[in-house]
């Protein structure tokens, strides 16, 4: 079993020691906060190395790029939701250099996989509550390139057939790239927890991702059952688990929060998702994320403990 866990910030040698106490199997990073060096000292530990990587999402790709910014059906431009900045999943540019970007992390030979983040149209789903929710993208880009490949009104199941498949196209040629370089790295996603029948078809229709359309090319499916930011209870950790093996039969590795958000996380509850989260047919977990564990003694005990009894 996976015993994963999501590091935000630069490893240093003090905090692999830290993780190797902890029990760590698998750290998942951004590779900003990577190096050759830093990845031989955490294999050398036994800990593998997993990059994540954002895709459609970045303030700074809206400023590179102005006509990146995702458009709404009833054309204004989206805005900036808390932290969250959301891209146009088509702008040309964008995909191109995120594909180049994953060429050169694979190249590094430093991964034992790379996890894509953001692969998927805008929105801040851990928010929402109902089916009521702003679609995009319909700015010129996206409506440009549908007239070209499908034709006709932009609306229907047409359209959302073709939003997916331009989240798959993606999935597949980095899939390709990867494969091609080094057919031993693994490539994951970070995927919206919704299933088909939530929220009238919001997974496809608004996030446009079709986990069977996706199955072929991804490796692991984690799927991010944050559940007191979605307003769910841990049960529901395990409903989406064995959703997700069942619809894409490939393995499953899911992320579970650590933060106090929107409320109080108590260190009861962090152990129920472990609990739910390993439970078969799970591959493991990732937990989200190290550096808030650190503030909460409690929750990084239950951890240890849990690790340990895995072991």
């Amino acid at each position: 079993m996976v015993k994963g866990i999501f590091v935000l910030e630069k490893l240093t040698s003090e905090k692999i020691q830290k993780l190797v106490d902890l029990g760590a199997g698998a750290i998942f990073v951004n590779y900003q906060h990577l190096n050759k060096d830093v990845a031989a000292k955490l294999r050398q530990e036994g800990i593998k190395v997993y990059i994540e990587v954002g895709i459609f999402v970045g303030e700074e790709l809206w400023q590179e790029y102005p006509d990146a910014r995702p458009v709404a059906r009833n054309g204004r431009p989206m805005e900036k939701i808390d932290w969250y900045v959301g891209v146009c999943p088509n702008h040309p540019q964008v995909r191109k250099e995120k594909l180049a970007l994953i060429k050169r992390i694979a190249k590094t030979g430093i991964a034992d996989g790379v996890w894509l983040d953001f692969i998927r149209y805008p929105g801040h789903w851990e928010e929402v509550r109902n089916a009521k929710m702003p679609e995009y993208c319909f700015c010129q880009n996206c409506q440009r390139k549908f007239a070209h490949d499908v034709g006709g009104a932009v609306e229907g199941e047409r359209w959302i057939t073709w939003k997916c498949q331009q989240i798959a196209d993606f999935v597949a040629r980095a899939k390709e790239i990867i494969k091609t370089i080094d057919n031993s790295i693994q490539l994951g996603i970070f995927s919206v927890p919704w299933r088909e029948e939530d929220y009238d078809g919001a997974i496809r229709k608004i996030i446009g991702q079709d986990f069977r359309q996706l199955a072929p090319f991804v490796d692991i499916f984690s799927p991010m059952v944050y559940q007191k930011m979605t307003g769910h209870n841990e049960a529901w950790i395990g409903k989406i688990v064995r959703y997700m093996d069942k619809v894409t039969r490939k393995p499953v590795l899911p992320i579970i929060q650590t933060e106090n958000k929107p409320g109080k996380l108590s260190p009861a509850e962090f152990e129920d998702e472990l609990i739910f989260a390993y439970q078969k047919p799970s591959q493991g977990s990732i937990v989200f994320f190290w550096e808030d564990l650190q503030k909460d003694q409690a929750k990084l005990q239950a951890l240890r403990h849990f690790w340990q009894e895995l072991s």
